[in-house]
Parts: C-alpha cells; sequence; structure tokens
C-alpha cells in the first residue's frame, strides 16, 4: 500500500475544485446560510481536544433550533445528554468547533467552522432561554454554545 502524503499528490488524482465549490469559503452568514439554518433540525457538533483527539455528536431539534446572534455568531441551546460532556470540555480546551448542519430530503448541507464557547448567560441578547425550549425542555442549566463563524 502507498500512502499519499501530500495535497500535491491528491490534487494530481482529483484535480481542483470548481464552480461553487470554489467559492463556498465566507467570512459570514449570508441569507442562504441563514435560512437553511431556521430549516435545519439536525447538525453534527465537531470538536477537538488540548490533545488532538476528535469528537463528533449529533445535536437536534426542532427546526430552526440553531439561531443567529449575529452573521458571525449563533447560539446554540445545550440540551439534556449522556453527561460525558466530551464536546463541552473540548470547547473549554480549545475554542474550536465544526457544524455540519442538515435537513432531511435536501442533498445539500452547510459546514460551519469557527470557535466556540459556553456561556450561563440566562438572557443572551434580545433572546430569553424560554424561546430555546426544545421539546418542553429548557436549555440545561442555563448553559449556551456559541460558534464564531
Amino acid at each position: 500500500m502507498s500512502r499519499i502524503k501530500s495535497e500535491e499528490e491528491l490534487r494530481e488524482i482529483y484535480g481542483k475544485p470548481s464552480g461553487r465549490a470554489e467559492m463556498k469559503v465566507l467570512s459570514q452568514l449570508e441569507k442562504h446560510s441563514i435560512h437553511f439554518l431556521q430549516e435545519s433540525p439536525f447538525f453534527i457538533l465537531s470538536t477537538v481536544n488540548k490533545e488532538g483527539m476528535v469528537d463528533a455528536s449529533p445535536r437536534g431539534g426542532s427546526k430552526g433550533f440553531v439561531h443567529v446572534k449575529s452573521p458571525t455568531e449563533l447560539l446554540i441551546p445545550d440540551a439534556k445528554g449522556n453527561n460525558r460532556l466530551d464536546s463541552l470540555v473540548n470547547i473549554i480546551e480549545t475554542e474550536k468547533c465544526g457544524l455540519l448542519f442538515m435537513i432531511p430530503g435536501i442533498d445539500e448541507t452547510l459546514r460551519i467552522n469557527g470557535k466556540a464557547y459556553i456561556s450561563n448567560d440566562s438572557a443572551i441578547g434580545r433572546r430569553s432561554i424560554d424561546q430555546f425550549t426544545i421539546r418542553n425542555k429548557k436549555p440545561r442549566q442555563k448553559r449556551w454554545n456559541y460558534c464564531d463563524v
């Protein structure tokens, strides 16, 4: 088996991106991305710890459960889970996150990579914690995951 060890070797096989793929990296959310977030009931949260170990964790709720605070900041309510806290500890350690949003039946996805932090602020901007209730459950201990695009 021969391992590929450089981007140049990969490009020889795959070539360069073209069309929309070339222009898909944005520095902030625009109207199409915001609309996608408003329709998405599910995403995968990827994080990394200080040793470089990665974690991917599913997050879901009603469509639009992730809120856009600004074109560069998302509010993600923390729902009850298994209490391992892998993703949350990773965010505290490295502040790095990757989000992959999906909408059932749609072939497109929305990827957002950036910095994240945890907050226990009960009122974020003009939003009350009650606005982030999922299936009659408020976010756990008023904790928020933030992701800066």
